[in-house]
């Protein structure tokens, strides 16, 4: 089974993908966070623990903004 999980703080979104089924169970997490001049960044992973993590500017300007997205 696959659970999707959000976390909107005041500051951040943060969200995960975990398989019930998995060891290594978190296969997905990510974070939108540092809202500011219209951008926010995401730092997201992939796989796992022992996924690359990687980060990208998002045209997103607020965490009320974020959280409308989900």
């Amino acid at each position: 089974m696959h659970i999707l999980v959000f976390n909107a703080g005041s500051s951040s979104l943060k969200f995960g993908v975990f398989d019930t089924n998995s060891k290594d169970s978190h296969i997905f997490k990510g974070e939108l966070s540092s809202f500011e001049n219209g951008e926010c960044t995401l730092h997201y992973r992939c796989g796992g623990e022992q996924g690359e993590s990687k980060s990208r500017p998002e045209q997103i300007d607020s965490i009320v903004a974020a959280n409308a997205l989900v």
